[in-house]
């Protein structure tokens, strides 16, 4: 039996790619289905991340699970139907590996992925401008009794930056939490409407 690999982080499935869905994409187990990659652009938050989501045209039903691979053989996506409000559930979705990879690289090591407790939406110039607020990361959700609620994080504050660099986007926060050593701390810089007014606060965090 030939284990498949994973695909390379850089590999883009575009809408029209050909990709196979194995395990029981049907509902019916050590089945296998092909298919076509019909979106490609969708986003999800998670907990300090924000995973891409692909559809495809291949049935699912209620019992759906597996992976997905490549027309090479290699593994590239997980199916899941956690997120049915953004895919729907009428065919088969899944996680583009790219997302989770470092995760998984660490869970491999026998490694927790350092846990910082946020979800968050990506600020750019444009948004700023229109909404009057910094550049950077809107938090939209702080877990309860998480390193970054205990630390003084909360809903709405913009994350601009970690470890005194500036930080756009979601991904990036979470490439710099995957590079925090364990047990080490990170400074971040936020910003807070106060009385209409928007205040610069620093906090420290120690993820777990």
């Amino acid at each position: 039996v030939k284990i498949a690999n994973y695909a390379s982080i850089n590999s883009n499935l575009a809408v029209g790619s050909k990709v196979i869905a194995v395990g029981a994409p049907s509902g019916v187990m050590y089945s296998v289905m092909i298919g076509t990659i019909t979106q490609s652009q969708m986003r999800a938050s998670v907990p300090d991340n924000e995973i891409k989501l692909l559809s495809t045209d291949i049935p699912r039903s209620p019992d759906t699970n597996g992976i997905i691979l490549n027309t090479r053989g290699c593994i590239t996506g997980f199916i899941t139907d956690s997120f049915e409000n953004i895919m729907g559930d009428t065919v088969v979705g899944f996680v583009e590996l790219s997302s989770i990879q470092d995760v998984l690289r660490l869970m491999i090591e026998g490694k927790n992925a350092p846990y910082l407790g946020i979800e968050g939406k990506d600020v750019d110039s444009e948004s700023a401008k229109n909404h009057n607020i910094e550049e950077g990361i809107y938090v939209t959700s702080v877990y309860p009794n998480s390193p970054a609620y205990n630390s003084g994080m909360r809903v709405a504050d913009i994350i601009t930056k970690v470890n005194g660099k500036k930080i756009n986007s979601v991904s990036q926060l979470h490439t710099a939490l995957m590079g925090t050593k364990y047990d080490s701390s990170i400074k971040i810089t936020v910003a807070r409407k106060n009385s209409g007014n928007m205040a610069v606060k620093k906090i420290t965090v120690k993820p777990e």
